[in-house]
């Protein structure tokens, strides 16, 4: 028969361990979070990106290829796009409803992640067209400093081609 002092011993290991293991579980439910809300930053700093070049190369589309000054060039630019009716076709391809650019692309959310350089002009704009690598300036970037974006959702990218497109359609007409 086992004395009390070590039923005492046995209950307080037992209570340690499960403390340990709450505490192992509490910590991994807490990091699974902290990765989870980085993923969900990083995603959102990417969607924006992308808006940004999406919102500014359709502002040099609209505006005869210059630079917006502001947000408020590109607020205007995406006032245009939203009342039009028809659809648009960015860059890259890719087909929004007027409608669907609301919520999108709004400046107002995008400007809260995202700088632009709007001291950009027209001739250093004119100049991407030289330039081999990609990106080879720095344009549109996140606040956050990381570099989030993808090859193909780069705004600096999306600006350069757009740039460069200006030529091979010049030669078609």
């Amino acid at each position: 028969m086992s004395s009390p002092k070590e039923n005492r011993g046995a209950t307080s290991r037992a209570t340690l361990i499960l403390i340990g293991a709450l505490l192992s579980v509490a910590g991994g439910v807490a990091l699974f979070f902290i990765f989870l809300r980085g993923g969900l930053e990083q995603q959102a700093d990417i969607l924006m990106m992308q808006g940004a070049g999406e919102l500014v190369t359709a502002h040099l589309r609209l505006h005869d290829n210059r630079w917006p000054s502001n947000w408020s060039d590109l607020d205007q630019t995406y006032l245009e796009l939203v009342s039009e009716s028809s659809i648009l076709r960015t860059n890259h391809g890719r087909i929004w409803n007027s409608k669907d650019l609301k919520p999108m692309y709004a400046p107002a959310k995008i400007m809260k992640r995202v700088e632009v350089d709007w001291s950009v002009t027209s001739e250093r704009l004119m100049s991407l067209k030289a330039t081999n690598s990609m990106p080879p300036v720095r344009l549109i970037w996140v606040k956050s400093g990381h570099d989030v974006s993808m090859q193909a959702t780069n705004p600096n990218v999306m600006v350069v081609e757009y740039i460069r497109s200006l030529d091979s359609k010049a030669t078609n007409r």
